[in-house]
C-alpha cells in the first residue's frame, strides 16, 4: 500500500511528537518504526521494500504514512518523492534555527560524535557542518515547493506546538482529512529529551548493533527489542541529562550563528506568509 503522507523533519524539530500524535489516531496507520528513511538512505531497496512497511489491506477510512526527518534537507528526496507519488501530503516541522543547532550539538555530545576536552558550541559547529546546513530552511523548503504545491505542504512551527498543542493537532488532523476531534495521549508529551552517555564504548556498541538490525534483514528484532522495553533499560543504565555534561552556549555564540541564519529567516517569512520576528533575537 502506498503511503499518502510523509513527515520530512527538519531534524531535532519535534518529529517524535508528530509520530506519537499520529500513531495514536484510529484513522492513521504509521510505519512500525519512526524513521523508514526510504527516500534518503534506502531508496536503492525499491518501492516494494518501502510499501512493506504499510498494511496491504488498509480499510477505506484509514490513511498511512511515515515520519523521516532525514528527508527535509536531502536535495534528492523531493524529486524521488514526487516521482513516487505526486499526491503525497507533506508535513514539515521547523524550529528556531539556533535552538535546532543547539539541540543538534547536545545530540552529538550524547552520541559521542563530539568528544574531547572542548565540547563548546563553536567546536561542535566546526566538527559538524550540518548544524548550519539543516537550519537553512528557506533553501530546503523552496526545493520541496518546486515539486509539491503549497496546498500539499503543511508547515508546523515548534513554537506553535509549545504554545498551543491542541490547535496544532487539530490542524494536522484536518490537513490529513481525519477526525479532528480525536485527542491523542501524547498531546503534552515531550519526546527525545537530550542526554549524555556515561560509557561511550557501550553507546558505540549499541548504536552499531542497532544500525545493523534496523537496516538489515533482521529489522524486526530491533523493533521487538523496543517493544519489550530493552531500549528504555539501556537508557536507564547509560544515560544522564546533557546538562550534567557542563555544556554551556554563550550569548555571543548564539548571536554569531543567528547572523548566519538571518537572511534565511527573512526569506522563509515570505515562503510561509508568516511573521518570524520572534526568531530574530
Amino acid at each position: 500500500m502506498k503511503p499518502t503522507f510523509i513527515g520530512i523533519g527538519a531534524q531535532k524539530c519535534a518529529s517524535s511528537w508528530l509520530y506519537e500524535i499520529l500513531r495514536d489516531h484510529p484513522e492513521v496507520c504509521l510505519s512500525p518504526e519512526k524513521e523508514v528513511n526510504f527516500f534518503s538512505y534506502n531508496f536503492d531497496r525499491g518501492y516494494q521494500w518501502y510499501e512493506r512497511h504499510f498494511p496491504s489491506n488498509l480499510s477505506e477510512n484509514k490513511i498511512s504514512g511515515e515520519i523521516s526527518p532525514s528527508y527535509f534537507h536531502n536535495p534528492s528526496v523531493p524529486e524521488y518523492a514526487k516521482n513516487y507519488n505526486a499526491e503525497l501530503k507533506i508535513i514539515a516541522l521547523l524550529r528556531h534555527p539556533v535552538k535546532r543547532a543547539i539541540s543538534n550539538h547536545k545530540h552529538d555530545i550524547r552520541t559521542g560524535n563530539l568528544q574531547g576536552e572542548n565540547l563548546s558550541f563553536e567546536a561542535g559547529i566546526k566538527n559538524n557542518p550540518s548544524y548550519i546546513d539543516q537550519g537553512l530552511y528557506s533553501t530546503h523548503l523552496k526545493r520541496w515547493l518546486n515539486y509539491f504545491p503549497k496546498d500539499q505542504v503543511k508547515i508546523i512551527l515548534v513554537d506553535d506546538i509549545e504554545e498551543n498543542p491542541e490547535k496544532v493537532v487539530r490542524e494536522v488532523y484536518e490537513f490529513l482529512s481525519v477526525n479532528t476531534e480525536h485527542v491523542p495521549a501524547a498531546l503534552f508529551k515531550k519526546s527525545n529529551e537530550s542526554y549524555a552517555v556515561r560509557w561511550r564504548w557501550l553507546s558505540k556498541m549499541v548504536n552499531k548493533l542497532g544500525n545493523m538490525l534496523r537496516h538489515g534483514p533482521l529489522n524486526g528484532l530491533w523493533w521487538l527489542a523496543s517493544g519489550l522495553g530493552l531500549k528504555k533499560l539501556y537508557h536507564a543504565i547509560n544515560a544522564k541529562p546533557v546538562e550534567k555534561s557542563h555544556v554551556e552556549i554563550t550569548d555571543a555564540e548564539k548571536d554569531r550563528i543567528l547572523k548566519v541564519f538571518s537572511a534565511q529567516i527573512e526569506e522563509l517569512e515570505g515562503l510561509i506568509d508568516r511573521d518570524l520576528s520572534f526568531w530574530k533575537s
